[in-house]
């Protein structure tokens, strides 16, 4: 009896362990974000904002320039002539920073349509108006000038996107 236990019981334990071990997380697919956005500040006739300074352990995920009428990531056809560069936080929270010459209004209509105003925020001398999205957690900045539009978003604070958006050179 003991036996038949034993012949029913190990595979039995085995099924479970090998079902209890959460599996390892995928590798993230870096992009070398550098040399596209070279290309966009070749291109571009507003100077293009980049990162910097940013640690190792910002993963840079997505890079992106497309004249306007190109499609972008996703079968979306540019506006303007738009930058996007995306990166995942240390913390897993993924932050996008898009720069467009398209209009301000087109730009929120076709990247947060249904954000609201919350506040604004003083970043590097320059005003951001705070938007905040209908789940009630993913946030977005946004900065317009008379060259282009800025509109940094993600998953975090407030904060969280000020301190991004400090980051923001065009050197």
């Amino acid at each position: 009896m003991l036996i038949s236990l034993a012949v029913l019981l190990i595979p039995l334990i085995v099924i479970v362990a090998s079902f209890q071990r959460s599996p390892d997380e995928p590798p993230v697919q870096t992009v070398d974000w550098q040399r596209t956005l070279a290309t966009a500040r070749g291109a571009a006739d507003y100077p293009v904002l980049a990162p910097a300074g940013l640690p190792d352990t910002w993963k840079p995920v997505r890079a992106q320039w497309a004249a306007k009428g190109e499609l972008l990531i996703g079968e979306q056809i540019a506006a303007g002539n738009t930058w996007i560069v995306g990166f995942i936080s240390p913390e897993g929270v993924y932050l996008e920073l898009l720069q467009s010459d398209a209009p301000q209004e087109r730009v929120v209509a076709d990247e947060v349509p249904d954000f609201r105003s919350e506040d604004t925020a003083k970043v590097s001398g320059e005003q951001w108006e705070q938007l905040l999205g209908p789940d009630g957690q993913r946030r977005a900045l946004l900065h317009a000038d008379d060259s282009s539009t800025v509109l940094i978003t993600g998953d975090t604070s407030g904060e969280g996107l000020e301190a991004f958006a400090s980051t923001l050179t065009t050197n």
